[in-house]
């Protein structure tokens, strides 16, 4: 079995989501329930599982090799866009909530004018949005979230109910990408000839989102990497560091999705990512994740 998608329930007040190789908590409180952080694909997540929170808390910005805790969100805004949601409230340090912002800024709500001819920016983001930056606490009524050291604890009813360190996983999402690995077998022949391969042929809102890898003579090209990329290369039977190239065509979030955990893997293996792509995009692609690869320029882009 190459992936993992369950809700299962920790305690009478965490629930907890997981997705290939990553997972998000959710907390019940007497404000409503919490999202803890996001991942890849968590608005089509939540639709899945019937889960709707009432606020969001921002954590500290990670990756590993599954993807990052960020990205997820612009889904989430278009979902909201579409289907209509109340306004979330969303609740961190001020730096991390300026992060989330401005990712969200540069990437959401760009859309055709009502000709259909140009695309404009649209007045979305903050009619869902709700910035919440505090120093260290957020305080409502009896909720308290206090955030120090990259740490989240939440109070409600003057009882801790949730504590980010405390309930990490144990599960290390590189061990679960290795394991994966090892049961894809690596594929170096040369094509005479162009192979194309659907990864999917989704959106984001349902599905694998539209995602291909097309190989010829020693290249294996990966257009707009989907979510948690070695699960889901692997099941239509591509080894993931088969990959030499990466395409991404555009900047909207179900484009990107595995390319923050793309170039964590290359990273980690002190190796370099090639991507193909336009200058303008990648303009706002390392405008968007420096924060998380300071020295992305490093790399053959």
């Amino acid at each position: 079995m190459f992936y993992r998608e369950n809700l299962q329930e920790l305690n009478r007040k965490i629930l907890r989501l997981e997705n290939g190789a990553m997972h998000v908590d959710f907390v019940r409180t007497s404000k409503g329930l919490l999202r803890i952080g996001s991942m890849p694909d968590i608005a089509k997540l939540m639709v899945r599982f019937g889960l709707q929170e009432q606020a969001v808390i921002v954590p500290d910005w990670t990756v590993s090799q599954a993807g990052d805790n960020h990205t997820g969100e612009e889904f989430v805004q278009w979902h909201a866009q579409v289907y209509g949601s109340p306004q979330r409230d969303y609740i961190g340090t001020l730096k991390n909530i300026e992060i989330a912002y401005q990712n969200l800024y540069a990437i959401f709500s760009y859309y055709f004018d009502h000709k259909r001819l140009t695309i404009v920016r649209k007045d979305w983001l903050n009619q869902w949005f709700n910035k919440n930056g505090v120093e260290t606490s957020y305080e409502s009524g009896p909720l308290k979230i206090l955030f120090s050291q990259g740490n989240v604890v939440i109070i409600d009813e003057e009882q801790i109910v949730y504590d980010l360190t405390g309930y990490r996983s144990s599960i290390i999402a590189e061990e679960l990408v290795e394991e994966v690995l090892a049961k894809v077998p690596r594929d170096s022949r040369l094509r005479d000839r162009l192979e194309i391969t659907t990864v999917g042929s989704g959106n984001g809102f349902f599905g694998t989102t539209s995602s291909f890898i097309v190989r010829f003579g020693g290249r294996v090209i990966w257009i707009d990497p989907c979510a948690q990329p070695a699960h889901s290369l692997a099941k239509i039977g591509v080894h993931w560091d088969d990959v030499t190239d990466i395409v991404i065509t555009h900047n909207h979030e179900d484009h990107i999705l595995g390319f923050p955990a793309c170039l964590k893997r290359k990273i980690d293996r002190n190796e370099t990512l090639n991507l193909i792509t336009a200058r303008g995009i990648y303009k706002i692609i390392k405008k968007q994740f420096s924060p998380l690869f300071p020295e992305m320029d490093k790399h053959k882009f």
